[in-house]
């Protein structure tokens, strides 16, 4: 059996993420693929150059619904159908994973032969075994359909089964960067993961639901698992400033010349101390979540965080000598008005008086399996008016990012997608012709 493990987004992007990472170890021997630049013809594997086409089966990791079209039409452009029910048998079986599967597993399954859902780590052996042994395709899915946490739609039409059980990190190596290391977001810094689920109830957040409890790694299994040789490591988790022994951590690593980065800081979480620490690491930009723009709307998604606790987290920063700092924070949440705002504009100004700020904004997008999967989305028209009246209002003082809200309603669309309308955008020749062909029932708004 020949095996290609696929990823719809560049090679930069793909070795930053562990799972992915986590597959290529656990599914060997198999090549990789990623999406170019220029996605014009048949997508190729790095080490041997063969197409996609040209193996029997093609494994496809996917983090969120905005890379399922991409993967749709890379599979199309290198001579594989895209629909599973159309898929013919002379066509490389398609077993997908990722992310994406705790959100929304039916818009995978219309690509996919077979979804694995949840966490694989106890699984890869069971699934290479099963396509190795398997006698035709029909044998394969048979096989795939009796490996706990693997759904074959065409098997089970009926419904998703129970995500795979989740694996007590104390028991096992944490995962990382495979070696020699290869160019990631972070700086090409070797990866390691320092937990998984996280121990917080935010209302909108995927994280929360179907991961099981947070589970944090020991400190000493983290360290073991760091190379020497090492120059720079990269924390990552969903909660990785909740980890209980951060701080040893970090003084651990630096102590071995080693620097540190992670991705962003739970606001209440940035001590003194941890920012001393991440400064001296050679960090420059401090990244929290305001998420709600005030806080009657942060109580109301249960991110449990004040404007002091921000305010505190930029003072921090200050004066460990970090210049710069990055916050996040959505628009159009349940029950969202202009005076929240107005009141993220006072508290955006108070943060940029002490540093230079950077503010990204994002369309909310419920989720499913999330508690908020139910409310509507702010239609587009309304998200770019308070867009604008955000932007007037900020004006010079802070550096912003928006994402577009085209772009964020397309995502709601496929978040929300199941059975058979899941389907219906894979023969849509324009993101315009897959935002009309996700329809349903609860329109925006």
């Amino acid at each position: 059996m020949t095996a290609v493990l696929f990823t719809p987004v560049p090679a930069e992007l793909a070795w930053s993420s562990l799972g992915f990472s986590a597959a290529w170890r656990g599914l060997a021997p198999c090549e990789t693929a990623v999406l170019e630049q220029d996605p014009s013809g048949p997508v190729r594997s790095v080490e041997g150059g063969r197409s996609l086409s040209d193996f029997d089966v093609v494994f496809v990791s996917v983090a969120w619904e905005l890379e399922v079209p991409l993967l749709a039409r890379a599979l199309a452009a290198s001579g594989i159908q895209p629909d599973r029910r159309l898929r013919p048998d002379s066509h490389p079986l398609v077993v997908g994973g990722g992310p994406l599967t705790r959100s929304n597993p039916d818009l995978l399954a219309a690509v996919a032969d077979a979804v694995f859902i949840g966490e694989a780590d106890d699984a890869f052996d069971a699934i290479r075994r099963a396509l190795s042994d398997a006698e035709g395709r029909q044998d394969a899915r048979v096989r795939l359909e009796s490996i706990p946490g693997c759904w074959v739609p065409a098997l089970r039409p009926d419904g998703v089964p129970p995500s795979a059980p989740v694996q007590a990190a104390r028991t096992r190596t944490p995962l990382c960067s495979p070696m020699p290391l290869r160019p990631n977001r972070f700086g090409g810094a070797f990866l390691i993961e320092v937990g998984r689920g996280c121990p917080r109830s935010c209302g909108f957040c995927v994280a929360r639901t179907g991961g099981g409890p947070a589970r944090f790694a020991p400190a000493e299994r983290i360290l073991a698992a760091v190379p020497e040789g090492v120059e720079r490591v990269g924390l990552l988790g969903a909660a990785v400033s909740d980890h209980p022994q951060l701080l040893p951590i970090v003084r651990a690593l630096l102590d071995r010349d080693i620097q540190v980065t992670l991705g962003s800081v739970r606001a209440d979480r940035a001590s003194p101390e941890l920012t001393a620490l991440l400064a001296r690491s050679g960090m420059k930009t401090l990244t929290i979540a305001a998420d709600g723009a005030s806080e009657a709307l942060r109580a109301s998604i249960r991110k449990d965080l004040q404007a002091r606790d921000l305010l505190a987290a930029a003072d921090a920063a200050r004066d460990a000598g970090m210049t710069r700092l990055r916050l996040y924070v959505m628009v159009g949440l349940p029950g969202e008005q202009d005076a929240d705002l107005v009141e993220f504009c006072e508290l955006a100004g108070e943060l940029a008086s002490r540093l230079r700020l950077a503010v990204s904004v994002s369309p909310f997008v419920p989720k499913r399996f999330t508690p908020l999967e139910d409310a509507p989305f702010l239609p587009v028209r309304e998200q770019k008016r308070r867009l604008a009246d955000l932007r007037r209002r900020l004006g010079h003082r802070v550096q912003l990012r928006m994402t577009s809200p085209r772009e964020a309603e397309l995502e709601y669309r496929l978040s929300h997608v199941t059975g058979e309308a899941a389907r219906a955008f894979l023969a849509a020749p324009t993101m315009d012709a897959i935002r009309a062909s996700c329809e349903f029932e609860r329109q925006p708004g």
